[in-house]
């Protein structure tokens, strides 16, 4: 059960990532840059962030973070394909061989 929850940690922080980029292309057309402290897609992101960590405390108490941190990784391949799939963006072929090396990586850290 806390693998769902650590699962659910990295799919917050990758959400988190993706709301933060919809925030950072809203800058051009606000008055002044603080202004983003107004935006909802940047205080939901915040706020995401806010949850995520304290799951994230809560759950070092029944994973070991030698176990746990290696599974964070994971955000850095979702992310990626968050932002083809919702932004548009474009994934190379040394990003996608990149992708596949970290999830060998936790695959094996995560199963020894």
């Amino acid at each position: 059960m806390n693998y769902l929850y650590l699962s659910i940690v990295v799919l917050a922080m990758s959400g988190g990532q993706i709301l933060f980029k919809k925030s950072a292309l809203t800058l051009s057309s606000l008055d002044k840059p603080w202004h983003l402290i107004y935006e909802s897609t940047f205080i939901i992101a915040i706020a995401i962030y806010a949850i995520t960590t304290l799951l994230w405390i809560w759950l070092l108490q029944y994973i070991d973070l030698n176990r746990a941190y290696p599974f964070t990784a994971l955000a850095y391949t979702i992310v990626p394909i968050a932002s083809w799939l919702i932004l548009g963006e474009s994934i190379s072929v040394k990003l996608g061989v990149g992708i596949m090396f970290i999830y060998c990586g936790v695959i094996i850290t995560s199963t020894t």
